[in-house]
């Protein structure tokens, strides 16, 4: 019966029925691609918090170490200020500035989701 309801969309919720992604970017209006921090820079801070190292994060990602270190270096100096602190062979952790700045993208991540999804369920169309 709930498999039948979910295929012709009755008696589910808008948000039920559809999913929004939205990605929240943070940028300087004059910096190149207007976009500074955001999904990728994220995560891969996310897999730096998580395993302390840069390197296994940039692997988690798919990403090579080579680009996930230029990334950080443009990143840290758009924002004037470094994400992680570096720590030679015992691998790299966030800095204070590093980790109130993800969980603030988090939280605002988190905020845009369920303002989509309310507004979702008004069935606005």
């Amino acid at each position: 019966m709930h498999r039948e309801r979910a295929r012709s969309g009755r008696g589910l919720s808008m948000s039920e029925q559809f999913r929004c992604y939205i990605r929240i970017r943070l940028g300087k209006e004059e910096s190149p691609a207007h976009s500074t921090f955001g999904p990728g820079v994220a995560s891969l801070l996310r897999g730096i918090e998580a395993t302390g190292s840069l390197y296994s994060s940039a692997k988690g990602m798919g990403m090579a170490y080579s680009k996930a270190w230029k990334t950080l270096q443009l990143v840290e100096e758009e924002l004037g200020w470094p994400l992680i602190k570096r720590n030679g062979p015992r691998g790299s952790e966030l800095t204070e500035r590093g980790r109130k700045l993800l969980t603030a993208y988090q939280r605002m991540q988190e905020a845009a989701d369920r303002a989509v999804m309310e507004i979702l369920d008004e069935k606005p169309f």
